[in-house]
């Protein structure tokens, strides 16, 4: 899904996420045994700005979707390494996250890359340009926008990112906003669970199959 490198463990993911973040110029290196829940940290510089970002990851390679226990331990490790307001708790794993537990990390502040972000990457990789109506601000849209060089994309989210004061139309746009962002975890979850649904629906029409012929050969 992320890379055509075969991966067999977590550590060789942890290694595959530093070295693909150093490909993009950024400064990633793992933290070492006792991480406190952090396994990578990777200084990156804004473009244009020039704003430094820290961003604590925890990997998760599973064979299966993460819980709340990764989002958690990510938002702990993260203010007990850096307690400034450049400091970003993100969790990378080669799976999905529920709607649950992504709505969960929204609220801590915690940014999940998952499959429905690695389809985005492979996408922009391919085409060299992004097409989502989707500003994605954090690590995603740094990783995205230096993929594909696109300063208009990196425009909106320097927009998105500028702290502005508060007045009653602004607040009416952080509550779409922030419905909006909600609505778009309802439409991953709903289209994994689709994409479920045909799986084992392909697979009662396989066994039906099966039990007619079994039937005619011996009824």
């Amino acid at each position: 899904m992320f890379t055509g490198k075969i991966i067999s463990s977590g550590v060789e993911f942890e290694d595959y996420i530093v070295d693909f973040l150093n490909g993009l110029s950024m400064k990633a290196k793992k933290t070492g045994s006792n991480d406190g829940g952090i396994d990578i940290v990777c200084k990156a510089v804004m473009p244009v700005t020039g704003e430094v970002k820290m961003f604590y990851i925890q990997c998760k390679y599973h064979n299966r979707p993460i819980t709340k226990a990764p989002v958690q331990e990510v938002y702990t490790g993260t203010h007990y390494y850096d307690k400034t307001a450049s400091a970003y708790p993100v969790v990378i794993t080669n799976n999905r996250a529920s709607f649950e537990t992504r709505n969960y990390a929204r609220q801590l502040g915690v940014e999940i890359i998952a499959d429905s972000e690695w389809a985005e990457i492979s996408s922009v990789q391919h085409y060299q340009k992004i097409t989502s109506p989707v500003t994605h601000t954090g690590l995603l849209g740094l990783i995205l926008t230096k993929i594909a060089n696109d300063k208009v994309y990196l425009a909106k989210i320097l927009e998105e990112e500028t702290p502005t004061a508060v007045d009653d139309k602004e607040q009416l746009k952080l509550e779409l906003i922030s419905e909006f962002d909600e609505a778009e975890e309802h439409l991953k979850e709903a289209a994994y669970l689709q994409d479920l649904a045909s799986k084992h629906s392909q697979r009662a029409l396989s066994l039906q199959k099966k039990a007619i012929i079994k039937n005619l050969e011996y009824g």
